[in-house]
């Protein structure tokens, strides 16, 4: 009765530390120069500098919070909560998302050069609000 309480603890114990070892990492990533970011995980600031990709390893948690903060001051920061239930590599992508009114513009500058009318040589971007796209089984089925 002893060795089987003696092994059932043992046993307890091996799968106890199996679960604390396995960490989670979150890869977020962006192509665009103007969603240059800094990561905060939980309120901990990861990097110091602006960058368009970062990987951080080691997330012990189930749920994190994080906080996406760009470069260019008129973009506001980005909130997302990140769950490693499903998996525990999680690949996010940062992407423009238009506005309605960009979107509009979008359409009339379309239409502008289809009739010929207005200056079109030198629009900038019409996007200037990012959001994080999900694209973990994007990232698994590369590998």
């Amino acid at each position: 009765m002893k060795k089987i309480l003696l092994l059932s603890a043992a046993l307890f114990g091996l799968f106890a530390l199996n679960a604390q070892i396995k960490t989670n990492t979150l890869t977020i990533f962006t192509s665009d120069s103007l969603a240059e970011f800094r990561l905060f995980v939980d309120g901990d600031q990861k990097n110091n500098f602006h960058v368009d990709s970062i990987t951080i390893e080691g997330i012990d948690s189930s749920n994190v919070e994080i906080v996406i903060n760009f470069k260019h001051e008129g973009f506001a920061d980005e909130t997302e909560s990140v769950s490693f239930i499903e998996t525990q590599d999680r690949v996010y992508e940062i992407v423009a998302k238009p506005s309605l009114m960009k979107s509009l513009a979008r359409t009339g500058r379309g239409l502008g050069k289809k009739l010929k009318i207005g200056n079109h040589e030198n629009e900038g971007k019409l996007t200037d609000v990012f959001l994080l796209k999900d694209r973990t089984i994007l990232a698994q089925f590369k590998e």
